[in-house]
């Protein structure tokens, strides 16, 4: 299936685990470039960046906060540029 992914630079909040990890798979898998969200544990997705260390690239931030928010972005695009979808998955 061909998902349009392929090249787009996706943001995923709560990428850390569960359903974000698995998106962030997901949208790797799809060819896309991603930005993925953790607030403390990066375990799990510390191990995605090893592998993926061209296409994925993990910040944290407490988004909670707004100054926390546009510096995440910020960083996002500065790594992989514009960011063409967010995916709003922190809960």
């Amino acid at each position: 299936m061909d998902s349009g992914l392929n090249g787009k630079h996706i943001l995923i909040t709560g990428a850390s685990g569960g359903i974000g990890l698995e998106v962030t798979q997901t949208a790797l898998d799809e060819g896309a470039k991603v930005t993925a969200h953790y607030h403390e544990n990066l375990q799990k997705l510390g191990e995605m960046v090893k592998e993926y260390p061209d296409s994925l690239t993990a910040i944290s931030a407490d988004i909670r906060e707004e100054d926390a928010v546009s510096k995440m972005y910020r960083q996002a695009e500065q790594r992989f540029g514009r960011i063409d979808i967010t995916v709003a998955n922190a809960g």
